[in-house]
């Protein structure tokens, strides 16, 4: 039999060993008190969960998990939880990829979610035409959101632990080959940001981390660059902050190729006078920070006519820095460095695939050691 802990009142011994404690967090539809019991090794921890439940209905937030619906639980969870630790546009990005289970399964109660409810989701957005990458972006994010609630003791499991992530092909890499490169540079030659293309093609740095660059990250003489932000546009025509990168391998120095220093000193020259260290490098005609819409309107949608090429996105000169280091033999372990990648893997997960050349020159390389 379950004995209390000596002076803990809601805490007692649990006859399985370990602890366990009761709080009341509400009143249920029904009139009825909601009880809340937690587990733990020690009774310390069962403490700790049991002040954080206290908290929680003293608080009014997501106490009463009994009644709590997906959708209201999802709409709490990308306002308290997940806009306090991603940016604007990744929290955007979640809500667009929510929508179709708030809207489908948001009247089904938290705690009855099952695995079923999950699949019939999924199966209804493939019959709605989702594309495969759209389906598992829903499946991870909303996976995501109920680890938390498991995390706050709203669901003792998460259902979507046993649900398969849907599959998807792997997304095709979009970058320009050497000819197209040059013929881009040429086209950009003369162009007010003909600097942020050359740094783009030759660097690989993120579209936000160029236009986070300030003159003082910047060093001439020693052909490097620090990356230490990057420019994050609010939601619906919100203001340009600036944040820390997106990873902490993002926060990084790197080393600027002949061509991309002349570009700089030409972008210099241009200003007429030494800028200011504080000075972002790239701004609009009015100094102010460069808005992504605006920069594809009105400079690479042109700068790709001028230059004959495809209607490619400007990520794809990302790629283009990638995979052209490839090709040149740059070792991946720079690669990845330039690029601040979290790790080496990533980089030839997404790019080896991309350069054909990379397995042909292993094995001429492997011959002229030990071949005959």
């Amino acid at each position: 039999m379950a004995r209390r802990g000596a002076g803990e009142g809601t805490i007692y011994r649990h006859q399985r060993g370990g602890w366990a404690g009761t709080v009341q967090v509400g009143i249920g539809e029904d009139g009825q008190r909601n009880r809340r019991t937690v587990y733990d090794r020690t009774r310390a921890g069962v403490q700790r969960k049991l002040d954080e439940l206290r908290h929680r209905a003293a608080s009014g937030s997501w106490a009463d998990s009994g009644s709590l619906r997906l959708g209201e639980f999802l709409e709490a969870w990308l306002r308290d939880s997940a806009a306090p630790r991603v940016r604007a546009s990744t929290l955007a990005y979640y809500e667009r990829v929510l929508a179709p289970a708030r809207e489908i399964l948001g009247g089904v109660a938290l705690r009855s979610l099952s695995p079923m409810n999950v699949q019939a989701l999924l199966r209804q957005l493939q019959e709605k035409g989702t594309s495969p990458r759209g389906r598992q972006m829903t499946y991870t994010v909303l996976r995501t959101a109920l680890r938390d609630a498991v995390r706050m003791m709203l669901l003792a499991a998460n259902p979507m632990d046993a649900v398969s992530r849907p599959r998807a092909p792997r997304p095709e890499i979009q970058a320009l080959d050497a000819d197209q490169t040059r013929a881009l540079l040429a086209a950009a030659r003369g162009d007010s940001l003909e600097a942020l293309y050359a740094m783009a093609v030759a660097t690989g740095i993120r579209l936000g981390e160029l236009l986070g660059l300030r003159w003082g990250d910047i060093d001439l003489e020693a052909a490097a660059v620090q990356v230490r932000r990057a420019a994050v546009e609010g939601r619906r025509g919100g203001d340009v902050t600036f944040a820390e990168p997106k990873t902490s391998r993002s926060r990084r120095q790197v080393d600027l190729s002949a061509f991309t220093i002349a570009a700089l000193r030409r972008h210099r020259d241009r200003l007429g006078a030494t800028p200011h260290p504080s000075l972002l490098v790239f701004t609009s005609a009015e100094g102010l920070p460069i808005r992504r819409s605006n920069l594809h309107r009105r400079s690479w949608k042109p700068l790709l006519l001028r230059a004959g090429l495809p209607d490619f996105r400007f990520h794809a000169l990302r790629h283009t820095a990638a995979t052209l280091a490839l090709e040149a033999g740059v070792h991946p372990k720079i690669v990845q460095e330039r690029l601040g990648h979290s790790s080496i893997a990533l980089t030839l997960d997404t790019y080896s695939h991309a350069v054909p050349t990379l397995g042909r020159d292993a094995a001429e390389r492997l011959d002229a050691l030990l071949g005959s």
